[in-house]
């Protein structure tokens, strides 16, 4: 869990420093790259909220036994 939380603060750090130079550098270009690791900061909350464990046993927890080809493709 701490590695995700390191990776948003990374991208945040990021960001901060992309948006300051996009805003001196007058660079739309730099300040679009700023707002692709906003929605990926923002993925990472998702991420965080939802932990994706729950969502494939749930998955699973539909599919019979017998049907592993089945299963397999899920995951």
């Amino acid at each position: 869990m701490w590695k995700l939380w390191a990776g948003i603060a990374l991208c945040v750090i990021f960001m901060t420093v992309k948006v300051v130079g996009g805003v001196k550098a007058n660079s739309l270009l730099i300040l679009t790259d700023a707002a692709h690791l906003l929605l990926d900061v923002a993925a990472f909350g998702i991420l965080d909220a939802a932990p994706l464990d729950d969502v494939v046993g749930d998955l699973l927890s539909g599919i019979k036994s017998e049907n592993m080809d089945i299963r397999s493709s899920v995951i």
